[in-house]
């Protein structure tokens, strides 16, 4: 497991295709068999497409689940998801054995291997 590239997301189902244009980058200049992807999204969220991406390249994919009524008080903009703050919990969600994680953000696009 020690050459393997862990990466983060969090998400809710609305950021689910940006999210799969973000890890096709980064598949397309990092071998995908490499990697293993650790979704968190709350419980509602159905994420087949990125996990038929991830199945589709080789790729890893485990999801956790939040609870949203969790981040109820955090008082942020109002027009922001919840699901920004999901990659808080990322640390308490993944293996113990997982020694380094890169988050990515969905609006991000990998134009180099990783």
């Amino acid at each position: 497991m020690s050459n393997q590239i862990h990466i983060g997301v969090g998400l809710d189902e609305s950021y689910q295709k940006h999210t799969c244009v973000m890890l096709k980058s980064a598949f397309d200049h990092t071998d995908p068999s490499q990697v293993q992807v650790h979704a968190i999204a709350d419980e509602t969220a159905k994420l087949e497409r990125l996990r038929n991406l991830c199945d589709d390249h080789n790729a890893g994919f485990s999801q956790y689940t939040v609870n949203p009524s969790d981040f109820q008080n955090v008082h942020g903009r109002t027009d922001w998801s919840t699901a920004i703050y999901y990659r808080i919990l990322l640390p308490r969600k993944i293996p113990n054995n997982v020694n380094t994680l890169l988050y990515f953000d969905s609006d991000m696009v990998i134009l180099d291997d990783v």
